[in-house]
């Protein structure tokens, strides 16, 4: 009967350090992507840049710190999921937001030819 006892407290300390491990892995990479998130944040804050990435990066952040969550907070995939996201769109927006200069910046100062 000892020897059960023994096998079950190893088989519960062996999940408990997988577990614990996850957790540590997770929150890593939240917080890797939070961080490139608020990289993000002088590029969103250009003048001209759209209200929506805004809202998106802000959206996230607020998500993350949030004590309201689709997934009880052990578990950090829905706040990875979420600021992946949103890193996605800002960064999708910014670079339309430069291609959008870029050609403006074309159509105002056209190429001069040389006589």
């Amino acid at each position: 009967m000892d020897l059960m006892s023994d096998i079950g407290w190893d088989f519960i300390g062996s999940l408990g350090v997988f577990a614990l491990l996850f957790l540590i892995v997770t929150l890593g990479i939240v917080l890797f992507v939070v961080i490139k998130l608020v990289r993000r944040y002088r590029q969103i804050n250009q003048p001209g840049m759209p209200r929506s990435p805004k809202v998106v990066f802000w959206g996230s952040i607020l998500y993350t710190i949030s004590p309201i969550d689709l997934v009880p907070d052990p578990v950090y995939l829905d706040d990875l999921g979420v600021n992946m996201a949103a890193l996605i769109y800002i960064g999708h927006m910014i670079s339309r937001f430069q291609q959008s200069i870029a050609h403006n910046k074309r159509r105002i100062d056209p190429p001069r030819q040389l006589d």
